[in-house]
């Protein structure tokens, strides 16, 4: 109901007055009745043959980054990337932190204040880049606001919030964002204004289902989804337009068992949710509940999911990609605990500089970044 197209009216008017004083009077009224359609997407049907692709599939360079490992950056489950030319900024969901890094990986400082003063939180729950002003914008819980701080981490001011958001990024001249259904009786996807000590809404749109992960990211476009919904939408002159619904087969499943919960048996082995939503050129990535990363091709209309993706460096397979946003819309990045990824290298010997490091780093060190740059 939120994706809709008005059908303007057409009308012709009467002949001209000559024809009147013959006595033959014409006169002719076309009125289309004013309809609302629906937008319907290309329907793609996914390939689930779950097959393992080299990265050269669809990447032309890796960088491969060791964020730095002090009591500071420890990192516990990162939610989401956001890179620039000089910073890695990392969302640790678990510890409620911003890390900073640069982009050879030496940590900068970490964003965690704790309490309900001014430029301090107990929670937070998502974080956006502002690269023309160069800030890092965050949304907190309790109290509900958001706060700004520079690329170095520092606290620059904050403006009240009267809803909870789940979920925010940049627009050109707005903060787009998902509330949580704390205040509202429904969930809305929020176009935001920023005044001068709050946070105002400029525009509402309901969702059909309750948001959970990372369903709001920006690449070449900005793109959304929703839980129970196999469709992804673009967000276009503060519209919503659905771009293709994906057909995930056998994992396919009504959307009115989600009141059933992720654990209920109609839904185990079922695609839940559509996350992650990365656009570069040709193709989009995305991520779901299964494992692997789905690729759809605009230009072919096909879908494949890749169970793994080999990296040609290593020789080891990565699986789910992170949700990352970056300046130029061409990185998409996955990241390895490192004890694992020792278990996989041990034993090989090999002149290979990264193998090395990895093989002779601690077992609590930080995960390793993989950061893909797309062909």
């Amino acid at each position: 109901p939120f994706f809709q197209e008005e059908v303007s009216y057409y009308k012709i008017y009467k002949l001209n007055s000559s024809i009147v004083k013959t006595g033959l009077i014409i006169g002719i009224y076309f009125a289309l009745v004013c309809c609302r359609e629906k937008i319907q997407p290309a329907v793609v049907q996914a390939d689930l043959s779950e097959a393992v692709y080299t990265d050269t599939t669809w990447f032309a360079d890796c960088e491969i980054v060791f964020p730095e490992t002090t009591d500071r950056s420890l990192i516990s489950m990162i939610n989401k990337i956001v890179l620039t030319p000089e910073r890695i900024f990392l969302f640790d969901i678990q510890d409620k932190k911003i890390l900073l890094f640069t982009r050879r990986g030496k940590f900068i400082t970490d964003i965690r204040p704790h309490g309900r003063g001014p430029g301090e939180w107990l929670g937070i729950t998502d974080f956006t880049v502002d690269e023309t002003d160069r800030e890092i914008i965050v949304t907190a819980d309790r109290p509900y606001k958001f706060l700004y701080y520079d690329y170095n981490g520092n606290f620059l001011r904050e403006k009240t919030s009267e809803a909870f958001y789940t979920e925010i990024t940049r627009t050109t001249d707005n903060i787009l964002a998902i509330n949580s259904k704390v205040l509202e009786p429904k969930h809305y996807l929020s176009l935001l204004n920023e005044e001068d000590h709050r946070i105002t809404v400029a525009k509402k749109i309901p969702l059909a289902f309750r948001c959970r992960g990372s369903y709001l990211l920006k690449s070449e476009h900005l793109y959304f989804t929703q839980n129970g919904d196999y469709t992804i939408y673009s967000w276009d002159n503060n519209r919503i337009k659905p771009v293709v619904t994906v057909d995930f087969g056998k994992y396919s499943y009504n959307p009115t068992q989600l009141n059933e919960e992720p654990h209920a048996p109609a839904t185990r082995n079922k695609v839940l949710s559509i996350i992650n939503v990365k656009e570069i050129r040709s193709n989009l990535f995305f991520n779901t509940n299964k494992i692997g990363l789905f690729v759809y091709n605009k230009t072919r209309h096909q879908i494949v999911h890749a169970y793994g993706i080999t990296n040609t460096n290593l020789g080891i397979v990565l699986h789910n990609s992170i949700a990352t946003e970056d300046t130029h819309n061409e990185i998409v990045a996955f990241s390895y605990d490192m004890p694992i990824l020792q278990r996989k290298l041990t034993g090989i010997a090999s002149d290979n500089p990264v193998i090395k490091q990895i093989q002779n780093a601690k077992e609590d060190d930080n995960p390793l970044l993989f950061l893909y740059k797309s062909i």
